[in-house]
């Protein structure tokens, strides 16, 4: 501090960001950040906890290599690697959840489309426009295959039976119905599932290469916009959108510079250096 308050230079805050930027604690830094917004539970010594271990390395070895963040993204949903070695196959890691990958669905949609998908879990969102199917058929295609809703995640019939006024809570989804993976959130992200995807895939039949090549389309406004906002609200204090995980019914402050920020992210191929830079 005391260097760059005395610096005279007229170029003294470009050269103190670089140097800040390309030091090896930005890694360090970062880490925690995505940890908590993936729910990453670091318990190595209790297996019933949810823990993911040594996913955290496959976090810290993706920031310190730079990599873009479509590309983390990208790992992130593949699952692939070992889930004890530090692969991103520690992502889907879930000890005693009965429907693991409606969990990291929600974590998903949370953490980069500004989506909350919590009450979904059991039944459709009182307070969001939300679906029950709409939280399992992003379920199913992380899982690949159809699903159905565990009973444990079921709303009992005799809740609404004792009812004497009508619920907020409804549940639009019949018992046993199977879900199909289908990308639910075209209309609000901008990205859809179509035939121009197949280029960016090795394998256009696997659903769950499909939902992360929808996720990270340059046709997906919201995946970068909500990137960008995370970013702004590290540096700023607050983000252009609050709360950074639940869009709905939260309008931007400055939805112009939101909109421009989003798309020079895109334009410089994610690159998370660039956008804190940029800030």
């Amino acid at each position: 501090v005391r260097s760059f308050v005395s610096d005279t230079s007229p170029d003294k805050r470009s050269r103190i960001i670089d140097q800040l930027l390309k030091d090896e604690r930005w890694a360090d830094h970062s880490m925690g950040y995505w940890q908590d917004v993936l729910a990453e539970n670091p318990t190595l010594i209790n297996a019933s906890l949810n823990t993911t271990g040594p996913f955290r390395w496959f976090l810290y070895d993706a920031l310190r290599d730079d990599k873009s963040m479509d590309r983390i993204v990208t790992e992130l949903i593949l699952l692939r690697g070992s889930k004890h070695e530090g692969g991103s196959a520690g992502f889907g890691i879930a000890a005693n959840n009965d429907a693991p990958f409606a969990a990291k669905g929600q974590i998903v949609a949370s953490a980069f489309l500004g989506i909350e998908l919590q009450c979904a879990r059991c039944h459709d969102s009182p307070y969001h426009s939300t679906k029950q199917r709409d939280l399992y058929s992003l379920a199913a295609m992380f899982e690949q295959k159809p699903v159905t809703v565990p009973v444990t995640s079921r709303v009992p019939d005799a809740f609404f039976a004792k009812q004497q006024r009508q619920s907020m809570i409804k549940v639009t989804l019949k018992p046993d119905e199977t879900v199909a993976p289908v990308w639910p959130f075209g209309a609000v992200t901008g990205g859809v599932d179509d035939e121009s995807l197949t280029p960016l895939m090795q394998s256009p039949e696997d659903s769950r290469e499909r939902l992360a090549a929808i996720l990270t389309s340059p046709q997906n406004t919201r995946f970068a916009q909500v990137i960008v906002n995370r970013m702004w609200r590290r540096l700023m204090g607050a983000g252009i959108v609050e709360p950074p995980d639940d869009w709905e019914g939260h309008a931007p402050s400055h939805p112009e510079l939101l909109h421009w920020l989003g798309q020079e992210f895109i334009t410089h191929d994610y690159d998370l250096k660039y956008l804190s830079r940029l800030i």
